[in-house]
């Protein structure tokens, strides 16, 4: 028993030994991680902490296999690049409240060196250091401070090495569920995907820490990046070639609105008990404006969901999305002035780092100048400030007009979205004992939210009421808004029925003025008939082709909820994984 227990003794002082012979490297990187990881992460900070001991256990190990000299550069470089990336990291957050991303890293490809030095001398200032950014240079300076004068920092001289060693492999045993489940995740985010998809798919999967420390991150970045480049210059070779076929001008005007994170439970129009759209009902209840009854959102990211709505790709078709012509670049080609008016995709540096590639190719040149006509150049703090916009764009407009408009619509957060006089629901008109005091102000702010949208909405119907037009609306996707549930906003991943229900659940209507009913009755009764077809808005540019006449192989009957021969049958595949249709069965909230 003796001898079994100096043998466990001996191995766990040999554990100890990567650690012992390269312990002032541990020490410091440890301290540097732990530093960023307390400032910066604000998800799994309690799993980092082993994560990063076990990371640099693992690289510790090598150096101890190493030659001295090997070792030795290896220790060197990485204290450079640690210290670098650090410095980088901990700046953005402080001073753009966003680590080391995608957009980030993306800006930085794109400044030239004249912007790079104006940037610098603006943001790199002494007062940045007046923050946690300091923590980086004065655990550098006592780093070099260390290794320029050989100090040997001695650490629990009165424990023994194996008791040390013991105290690795507990540290390690704590880490191991998250090892597995985040390299895991890593394999999948920074070698698995091929395509900006795959990487939306994926930063959804099962994590603990996720990208927990700069490296991580900026090797995600860099990932997103050379993605998303190569599926923008796959585009851009394609951008003006894709002619189509012929176009008989079905329709003179179309207006397509797309809103945001409005799910139609929560519409009046929908049955909804508040009366928060009253302008839409009263259209409804005159005819003129159709509900359609059964459409879902593809996704609940609007990055996503314009990819598939703008794209004339389908879920269910062969090869990417990047690989089909845009149907806004169609209908430009075939004769049509196309205005795209936007309230959101406008680049900036602190975007969300999921937001990676929607407005990437909106906001691209190259492919703006082969989509889009005309543009608004500016956001606004609420969604009216589009139809100045538009009037001052409408001069442009010709004999054939498609118009998009983009909103904010419902997005978070609520109190944000409309003026003071919009603010007609107050907490006392709930009875929601579930909720506390934030989800009581948000769920009243939801609903005015919906009710300032429909004032926009119908505005911009004024606008166009004396044309031929067809106007179509649809939110990118829903939205947790306490329905059925206690919670608001949006889940990156979906795992209840409630979720999907609340998010993927949209309104979509298309309202056509008098003047487009007297002239297109056939269209009309169309309409009568799809109003209660399932539907998800990945073919919504299929419906748009179809009321423009276009002729191209990219469209396709059996994808437009307006022909006879429309599949009802097809799949509704959200997040291109899930079968809406048989997931939500039986479910009623």
């Amino acid at each position: 028993m003796n001898e079994l227990l100096s043998k466990a003794r001996r191995w766990l002082a040999a554990a100890w030994q990567p650690v012992k012979c390269n312990f002032t490297f541990f020490f410091f990187m440890y301290l540097l991680g732990f530093a960023c990881i307390m400032v910066i992460n604000g998800y799994g900070r309690h799993v980092a902490v082993f994560e990063l001991f076990t990371d640099l256990y693992v690289l510790c190990l090598l150096f101890y296999l190493l030659p001295a000299r090997v070792a030795a550069w290896g220790r060197g470089i990485t204290y450079v690049l640690s210290y670098l990336l650090a410095l980088v990291d901990m700046f953005c957050f402080c001073k753009f409240g966003s680590p080391i991303s995608f957009n980030l890293l993306q800006a930085c490809v794109q400044t030239n060196p004249r912007e790079a030095a104006e940037a610098l001398g603006t943001y790199v200032t002494l007062d940045a250091f007046a923050s946690p950014l300091i923590l980086v240079p004065v655990i550098m300076a006592l780093n070099i401070i260390c290794v320029k004068f050989k100090l040997r920092l001695r650490f629990a001289a009165r424990l023994k090495d194996w008791h040390l060693g013991l105290a690795c492999f507990a540290a390690i045993a704590l880490s191991l569920k998250a090892e597995i489940t985040d390299k895991a995740y890593y394999y999948h985010n920074f070698i698995a995907a091929d395509n900006s998809l795959d990487l939306q798919y994926n930063i959804d999967k099962p994590h603990e820490a996720g990208f927990y420390i700069a490296a991580y991150r900026l090797v995600h970045a860099a990932k997103c990046l050379a993605v998303v480049n190569k599926e923008i210059r796959d585009m851009e070779k394609r951008a003006g070639k894709t002619k189509p076929q012929g176009c008989t001008f079905r329709s003179d005007n179309i207006v397509l609105i797309i809103g945001e994170a409005t799910t139609r439970h929560r519409l009046h129009l929908y049955g909804y008990p508040k009366a928060n759209t009253p302008r839409q009902d009263a259209l409804a209840a005159g005819g003129l404006l159709v509900p359609f009854t059964d459409v879902v959102a593809p996704h609940n990211q609007t990055s996503e969901v314009f990819k598939t709505a703008l794209s004339t790709y389908a879920y269910g078709n062969e090869g990417a999305w990047n690989e089909y012509p845009l149907f806004t670049e169609l209908m430009k080609n075939a004769g049509y002035n196309v205005t795209f008016i936007t309230n959101q995709f406008v680049k900036t540096i602190n975007d969300d780092i999921f937001n990676f590639s929607g407005d990437t190719f909106v906001n691209n040149e190259g492919l703006s100048r082969a989509q889009f006509s005309h543009r608004n150049t500016g956001l606004h703090r609420y969604d009216e400030g589009l139809l100045a916009d538009y009037d001052s764009l409408k001069a442009y407009n010709t004999e054939h007009n498609l118009v998009i408009f983009h909103l904010l619509g419902c997005h978070t957060a609520y109190e944000d979205r409309y003026p003071e006089k919009f603010d007609v629901f107050k907490e006392a008109d709930y009875d929601r004992p579930d909720l506390d005091a934030d989800g009581m102000k948000n769920n009243a702010a939801y609903d005015n939210a919906v009710l300032y949208n429909d004032y926009v909405v119908t505005e911009i119907i004024k606008r166009f009421d004396d044309e031929d037009a067809i106007i179509v609306y649809m939110p990118d996707h829903g939205e947790m808004a306490f329905v059925g549930s206690s919670t608001c906003g949006r889940t990156l991943a979906v795992n209840t029925q409630n979720e999907v229900y609340q998010q993927f659940d949209i309104p979509f209507w298309i309202y056509m003025t008098p003047k487009y009913r007297k002239s297109h009755p056939d269209i009309c009764a169309q309409i009568e008939t799809a109003k209660s077809k399932p539907f998800m808005t990945d073919c919504a540019d299929q419906l748009i082709l179809y009321l423009a006449g276009v002729r191209t192989p990219f469209y396709s009957d059996k994808y437009n909820v307006l022909s006879p021969a429309y599949d009802a049958r097809r799949k509704r595949m959200i997040m291109g994984q899930i079968d809406y249709d048989g997931f939500m069965r039986g479910y009623r909230p």
